[in-house]
């Protein structure tokens, strides 16, 4: 029996209305899509802005502390330099011998706060005659390098007479260029860092004892004029660092004795292993020694002497003794003083011997003569005596009297050496002693100096 399949009405209906339902569910599902998509989107850029501020504010607030951190470096700095700069002031102040300061750290102090290092006075509040010169007069030499209290004519001459002195004296230098200095100082031009007795404290008629070297003092002049010294010494020694911040010229100075030197002995050092790695030749480090001198059988060597001016002219050396001589007496007038000049020879004229013709000459390059660095030993006696004899001719002119020590030391040079084996450009202890009995035995007739004047101190 066959079954008849029974036809669905509205079938086609309900296909239509199926896929409507069908499309308004996929519909509505893209609009959920979109809804949620819309919601992420915002929520990605709700958080972008909110890392965006809250980094502009962070970078706000980081810049901030790092000003205030800069800041507060600055000002602990410049705090802490301040104080080291106070220390260094009261460190220099306390740079007397008296009080035990160390040898060592002497070169490290400027160079105008050396002048009230040595113990030459017998009490602090004494009117003090005034050493006026370069390194002879501060006593530079074995001396000094080998840590003796008295290590120079100032120490001796303390010793010996009943005066008391103050020194104004710097290696380097020389005697019209530290008359300058000596006449800023006395004026206060170069206070606080630099304390000196004022003139009232040197008395009604003040007395200079001032030491003219002849191994450089006339080609220091020519130097000093080719490197306008008197302007870099004048803008150098009263600019604001020097006067109210020492710490500057005390750690030019470490660097200038310790730094320096280092950084060159490397250099050396790394240059000779480079000569000697490649079979080059390379210079020795060793002194090749020139002048000799023996006193009964005991040698000793020097290196390039010093000696009276050789390189000069006549005209030169007058020319630098005018100017030496007018600044003498300018500085006479102006502190209404009285002034004695002590000539101190050179090497070459102190060891002056027959024997021997030629000695070899430290050059300083500033006149036309003795352009091979030799001359005679006589040559060179002959223009120690020219520089003595004028010069002490002008002074007098000047009313000023000069005391020659070069025939004593010429005497006392036959017998011993008077010069260093460390430092043979200055006396040793021998030397610097047998200077000040000779200016002991001077002094009084040369400054016009009395039993009965300020300056004599009878404890």
């Amino acid at each position: 029996m066959k079954i008849k399949a029974i036809p669905q009405k509205n079938s086609k209906a309900n296909l239509i209305s199926i896929k409507k339902q069908k499309k308004k569910l996929l519909i509505a599902k893209k609009l959920k899509l979109r809804v949620n998509i819309d919601k992420f989107l915002l929520l990605i850029q709700t958080e972008i802005i909110y890392l965006l501020q809250s980094r502009w504010v962070e970078n706000k607030m980081s810049k901030r502390y790092i000003l205030l951190n800069l800041s507060l470096t600055l000002f602990s700095t410049l705090i802490g330099i301040n104080l080291i700069n106070i220390y260094t002031f009261t460190w220099i102040n306390s740079g007397l011998q008296k009080s035990g300061f160390p040898r060592q750290s002497l070169k490290y102090l400027p160079a105008l706060s050396r002048w009230q290092y040595p113990d030459i006075y017998k009490n602090f509040t004494d009117k003090k005659i005034i050493i006026v010169g370069d390194s002879y007069a501060e006593g530079y030499g074995d001396s000094f390098l080998n840590g003796d209290y008295n290590y120079s004519f100032a120490h001796h001459l303390n010793l010996l007479t009943p005066y008391s002195y103050a020194l104004s004296a710097n290696g380097g230098s020389f005697l019209s260029r530290q008359l300058f200095l000596l006449d800023d100082t006395l004026q206060n031009k170069y206070a606080p860092s630099v304390k000196f007795p004022s003139i009232q404290a040197l008395g009604e008629k003040p007395k200079f004892l001032l030491t003219f070297y002849e191994g450089n003092d006339l080609d220091d002049y020519f130097r000093d004029i080719q490197r306008n010294g008197w302007i870099t010494g004048e803008r150098h020694h009263q600019s604001f660092l020097q006067r109210y911040f020492p710490l500057a010229d005390v750690l030019a100075n470490i660097f200038h004795y310790e730094v320096k030197p280092l950084i060159k002995n490397i250099n050396d050092y790394s240059f000779n292993n480079k000569a000697k790695s490649s079979n080059k030749s390379y210079k020795s480090s060793k002194i090749s020694y020139k002048n000799n001198f023996c006193f009964n059988k005991l040698c000793f060597k020097s290196n390039y002497m010093q000696a009276a001016s050789p390189e000069l002219t006549h005209k030169q050396i007058n020319q630098a003794l005018d100017y030496t001589t007018t600044s003498i007496r300018n500085f006479k007038r102006k502190y209404n003083g009285n002034i004695c000049v002590v000539y101190i020879p050179s090497p070459a004229t102190t060891y002056y011997n027959h024997k021997k013709k030629h000695l070899f000459f430290q050059q300083y390059n500033n006149g036309p003569l003795a352009k091979m660095g030799v001359i005679s030993y006589k040559k060179n006696l002959n223009k120690s005596l020219y520089v003595r004899d004028l010069f002490k001719e002008k002074l007098h002119k000047e009313n000023i009297r000069m005391i020659d020590s070069s025939e004593m030391f010429i005497s006392k040079g036959k017998l011993t050496y008077l010069h260093g084996t460390k430092d043979n450009k200055h006396f040793n202890q021998t030397g610097y002693r047998i200077l000040a009995e000779f200016i002991a035995k001077e002094i009084d007739q040369c400054l016009a100096i009395n039993s009965n004047h300020e300056y004599y101190n009878k404890s």
